[in-house]
């Protein structure tokens, strides 16, 4: 997942969203130390954005 971000990061992409269930509490810790955060939200899942600085 890091490689994945810092290939998207040189690339210049400014976000990048992705799901996860609500109940995957491992998968959720892991994207908030990725630095994403929760943007919306329904019964059953987080949608999550991190943002791209310009460096």
């Amino acid at each position: 997942m890091k490689n994945l971000l810092e290939k998207l990061s040189a690339e210049k992409f400014q976000r990048v969203s992705l799901s996860v269930q609500k109940e995957n509490l491992a998968a959720v810790k892991l994207y908030k130390k990725l630095d994403f955060k929760i943007f919306s939200e329904n019964e059953f899942e987080y949608i999550m954005i991190k943002k791209f600085y310009s460096r």
